[in-house]
């Protein structure tokens, strides 16, 4: 089961990563910019979720790594703010499982519908939104959508920013959310995040002769 481990948040290009974060871990970081549609740059040793989301006078990009001593978030330049999440016992190889994104420029903030079908079947997956709205003095960290909570949030002096959990983890309809402040640019993400995969081996042997008895066959069996 993902166990969500620690969140922080900068309005600059880098970010500390929680102390709570350990080896194997994964970090997510969503690096908005308010003010241009240059998204930021996705640090060497980051994997690109997407470099190219693009909203109304405003831009993100987002990438994960697995963490690893002494790591760091790199520097996203052009970033105006930074948003990141660890997670434990999260798949190291694959952990997005897919996202959906959504951009607007009024106080009804959508979060789009995960509609992949690696959603279907899936069992552990966790849900997460991103919020970013270049107005700053709107309540999107208490204004989440219907079936999320937030869990994070940055009311800075350039931005708003947030990030919400699904509170189950079932496959996820566009939700519209409505907040207070100015109507202006604004950017979500809603992210799915694979569990760890089981390391299952099966191994047999035959033997023939049990306790020394000839003729008996024994077969031993094993999955873990």
């Amino acid at each position: 089961m993902i166990e969500p481990v620690a969140y922080a948040s900068a309005e600059a290009a880098t970010v500390t990563i929680p102390a709570a974060a350990k080896p194997g871990d994964i970090v997510v970081i969503f690096a908005f910019n308010d003010g241009s549609v240059t998204n930021p740059t996705i640090p060497t040793g980051w994997t690109n979720i997407t470099n190219t989301l693009d909203g109304t006078t405003c831009s993100a990009s987002v990438g994960w790594k697995v963490f690893a001593t002494g790591d760091t978030s790199g520097t996203w330049t052009s970033a105006t703010g930074l948003m990141c999440i660890v997670l434990r016992s999260a798949d190291i190889l694959a952990p997005i499982m897919t996202n959906a994104t959504s951009t607007g420029t009024t106080n009804t903030v959508t979060f789009a519908a995960l509609t992949n079908a690696n959603l279907r079947g899936a069992r552990g997956y966790h849900i997460f939104a991103f919020l970013a709205h270049r107005s700053t003095d709107t309540n999107i960290n208490a204004a989440p959508p219907t079936g999320m909570a937030n869990v994070h949030s940055l009311l800075g002096a350039t931005q708003d920013m947030a990030v919400h959990q699904a509170t189950s983890d079932s496959e996820w309809a566009s939700t519209n959310a409505s907040i207070t402040g100015t109507a202006s640019g604004w950017i979500s993400m809603v992210l799915a995040i694979r569990p760890a995969r089981l390391n299952v081996r099966n191994y047999h042997g035959i033997s023939s002769g049990d306790n020394g008895v000839a003729g008996v066959i024994s077969v031993t069996e094993k999955i873990r």
